[in-house]
């Protein structure tokens, strides 16, 4: 899950690597933290009335809750702790993460959210960036060390393209993302009806390339290039396509106790305004544009009622859970999106194996993405004890295969191919930990400009109470769900006030 990405005004514009990405639990002690006093069962009557419940405790929704908290505010989230795709353990004094694991240069929203929580990141020491290919590892992220003369031809056509391209688009399209607005983009629109594999290959692309272009992808989106629109694969390919001069610097930054800590400090200023273990079941909208929330906790059935309601829950769990209050057309495109399945091991080592980069792009193996989790809390030279991150891809987003493998099967291919590195890897592990994401990341698919359209401009969703949050809206990176959680609490906002 790591998460490249771009910021600009709204959160994205220049490239700001955080996803890939997802999420971190951890435990915050979040689930004694009710509003149960303020709420009542379908058998004990109405309860107050609150400005605005938000579900789902992921970024998103925790951003907009942060943004709104002077309001009367209930967050609902279904776990029994907070942060979605950001999710962490701890083991042996070490903080690792389990979803998404870095950001790239806070920006926009992102750094207006981080100087109001009082966090400051930190910056990855480099090098940051190697590539395994073919059993063998080539550090400084550099694809020209093993392809040959035609082949970096290829490569630097490519890199040429792709730099032209995001120059011409960067503006307009994170722009428009920003203000959710499509005119912009439908300038582009021959971009955004190619998949990237499409386009590769009407360049004439070396495979290698495309290869090592679609397990990033992979990597970042859980998609692969065969699904993803060009238009919006554009800026993270530009960047990771970069001249070979700058493989040795990072752009990679996180917190000092991981990403993480950014889903403890808004736990804490959300406080008792956080009900968790909250199974939503029914969100309905009355003619008086009341909206009810039915959800059920240990066991218990509970009802609230909200001036206004934010979903930041994926887009095919906010379409079930509406069952009044939608247009037929923005069910359809919230059905629409596909999400892709994501799978992170933490491997628990006797000794530190690799640190002679952070993270290692993985062409053809089981896994895409290797980590080396200790990395900023540790000195270099340090040799002992370690966690060693794998981050695992279904083949693309329509594979729904990995998250049916047992926990040993999953574990048994890792140390397979990790064998190939290190071969007594097997002897080197003292446990490990697995976390399973079944909504990882949305994929921003062919044409997916036509499925904003109607999220951005939809009329009974315009005069709705009822408001969407999440990266499927903006950009599918931490950055996206930051921005989308400004633009929800912003619009929940106004709405109050005309209303």
């Amino acid at each position: 899950m790591n998460n490249k990405r771009i910021s600009s005004s709204f959160g994205i514009k220049r490239r700001n690597l955080l996803y890939l990405l997802l999420g971190l639990s951890g435990s915050l002690g979040m689930g004694s933290c009710s509003q149960l006093s303020a709420e009542t069962s379908k058998n004990e009557g109405e309860t107050n009335l609150y400005d605005t419940v938000i579900i789902g405790g992921g970024i998103s929704g925790l951003t907009a809750a942060f943004l709104l908290k002077e309001k009367n505010i209930l967050v609902l989230e279904k776990e029994t702790s907070l942060g979605g795709r950001i999710v962490s353990g701890e083991w042996e004094g070490f903080h690792y993460p389990k979803g998404t694991e870095y950001i790239g240069e806070p920006e926009g929203e992102s750094a207006q959210l981080f100087s109001q929580l009082g966090l400051k990141a930190i910056k990855m020491p480099p090098p940051t960036d190697a590539i395994a290919y073919q059993g063998s590892i080539h550090h400084g992220k550099n694809i020209l060390d093993f392809i040959d003369e035609d082949t970096q031809e290829d490569y630097w056509r490519l890199e040429e393209e792709l730099s032209k391209l995001n120059d011409r688009i960067e503006d307009d399209l994170f722009s428009g993302l920003g203000d959710r607005n499509v005119t912009p983009l439908k300038q582009f629109a021959g971009y955004d009806g190619q998949t990237m594999a499409e386009w590769l290959k009407q360049l004439d692309i070396d495979p290698v390339i495309q290869q090592y272009i679609d397990i990033e992808n992979r990597g970042l989106f859980g998609a692969a290039n065969n699904e993803l629109s060009v238009l919006f694969n554009i800026p993270e390919m530009a960047y990771n396509l970069p001249d070979p001069e700058e493989a040795n610097e990072s752009e990679v930054y996180t917190f000092s106790r991981g990403i993480y800590e950014l889903v403890e400090v808004l736990a804490q200023r959300l406080a008792k305004k956080v009900v968790t273990g909250a199974k939503v079941s029914q969100v309905e909208v009355n003619e008086e544009e009341e909206v009810t929330v039915s959800y059920e906790r240990e066991g218990k059935e509970v009802l609230v009622k909200a001036k206004t309601v934010i979903l930041s829950t994926p887009a095919p769990i906010s379409d079930r859970l509406v069952t009044q209050g939608f247009s037929s057309k923005v069910k359809n495109a919230l059905k629409s999106i596909q999400y892709a399945e994501y799978v992170t091991v933490n491997l628990f080592l006797r000794d530190r194996l690799w640190k002679d980069a952070w993270t290692l792009s993985c062409l053809d193996d089981f896994f895409v993405t290797l980590y080396d989790a200790i990395r900023t809390q540790v000195d270099i030279s340090y040799n002992g004890k370690a966690v060693l991150g794998v981050y695992i891809a279904a083949k693309d987003a329509k594979d729904r295969s990995l998250l049916k493998m047992s926990d040993g099967e999953i574990v048994d291919r890792v140390l397979k191919d990790l064998e190939k590195y290190y071969p007594d890897i097997r002897s080197q592990v003292l446990g490990q930990d697995i976390q399973r994401f079944p909504y990882a990341f949305p994929a921003f698919s062919r044409d997916y400009t036509k499925v904003l359209e109607v999220l951005y401009t939809d009329e009974m969703l315009q005069n709705s109470p009822l408001f969407l949050a999440g990266d499927y809206l903006v950009y599918a990176t931490l950055d996206g769900a930051i921005a989308s959680g400004f633009q929800a609490a912003e619009s929940v906002n106004e709405y109050i006030t005309e209303n």
